[in-house]
């Protein structure tokens, strides 16, 4: 059911090729943080809101530690307006992507690497297993001791979750 009501959605907001898995970049207006890697956004080309959960990188939940501070670095990072460069479609119906701070793709503009390179967040390794970048970006902030990587055994998100749902 939950397959059936997301493709309805993607047919009537016109974003059928992110369901085929074609990617597609827009313009987009910032509506809402959601947290440290997950984002609200409208397209300014037609208007169309999306929920864009960064790709490659996972962030503390906001009951963890730095998780409050990842998401404000979000915020923070994106301002008002973005490049938004979609890859595909997830489970859920968000859009799994990059987010670029102004109008071009840069490394130095990528938001999930900024993210990273504060020690805000972890590698996703489950869905991002072969980015030298994103493993070298993380190395770096875990030698500096940068955000949690400055704490003592810091507990990635997915196990959070995992003994959350327990």
């Amino acid at each position: 059911m939950r397959y059936f009501v997301v493709a309805l959605l993607l047919l009537f907001s016109g974003s059928v090729r992110a369901a085929n898995n074609d990617s597609f970049k827009t313009q987009a207006r910032v509506l809402k943080i959601l947290d440290g890697d997950t984002l609200k956004v409208e397209s300014l080309k037609d208007g169309i809101p999306m929920k864009i959960r960064l790709v490659g990188i996972d962030c503390p939940e906001k009951e963890q530690p730095f998780g409050e501070e990842a998401s404000a670095n979000l915020e923070k990072l994106v301002g008002t307006e973005v490049l938004v460069s979609v890859r595909h479609l997830d489970l859920f119906g968000r859009y799994l992507g990059e987010v670029y701070m102004d109008k071009k793709e840069a490394d130095s503009t990528n938001v999930s690497h900024l993210q990273l390179r504060a020690g805000l967040c972890w590698w996703y390794r489950d869905y991002a297993p072969n980015d030298a970048v994103l493993q070298g970006i993380e190395e770096k902030a875990q030698e500096k001791k940068l955000g949690i990587w400055g704490t003592k055994d810091p507990k990635a998100p997915w196990i959070f979750r995992e003994e959350k749902r327990r």
